[in-house]
């Protein structure tokens, strides 16, 4: 079979796979192969149930600029962001116009579907219970606490050097 010079080879193919970019909900990709399916799942149910629930009290606390429950929505929540969706056309041979569809900040629990989370989340709380001798459930408690306190460490250090540094 013949193939012209400009048509696709398998390397400018495996290039072009390389650099393709998800511009949709990251909420919504399938699983991977370090997430636990029924996880995901059941974590974006409940996402998505306290999004709904709670959705003008996130905004408006998101939208301030100062005060401790900003500070813990700012570091805790995803940010607003755009993501792109396809409308598909019923005739063929049009291209899809790709619409942009505004998110808000939300509440996601995706990150707590993986292999290395619960792994880590296990190995603390066991050595949490062996160092202080407590109960399993009180050691889980501890140690969602220090991860939460971490990650608004983090978020405060990189506010106030995005602000040092102007970055």
């Amino acid at each position: 079979m013949f193939l012209p010079e400009s048509s696709l080879t398998l390397k400018s193919m495996q290039e072009r796979v390389r650099r393709m970019k998800y511009d949709g909900d990251p909420d919504l990709l399938p699983p991977g192969s370090g997430e636990i399916r029924w996880l995901v799942k059941l974590f974006y149910y409940l996402s998505c149930q306290i999004n709904i629930a709670f959705y003008d009290q996130i905004q408006d606390i998101y939208s301030r600029e100062s005060g401790l429950p900003s500070l813990i929505l700012h570091a805790t929540l995803l940010p607003p962001c755009v993501v792109y969706q396809y409308r598909l056309h019923s005739w063929a041979f049009i291209p899809a116009p790709k619409v942009p569809i505004q998110l808000p900040a939300r509440l996601s629990l995706r990150s707590f579907a993986s292999w290395a989370t619960i792994l880590k989340l296990g190995f603390h709380t066991i050595l949490l219970c062996a160092v202080f001798g407590c109960h399993y459930t009180l050691g889980i408690a501890m140690v969602l606490l220090l991860w939460f306190l971490t990650a608004l460490l983090k978020y405060e250090l990189k506010r106030v050097c995005s602000g040092l540094f102007g970055n």
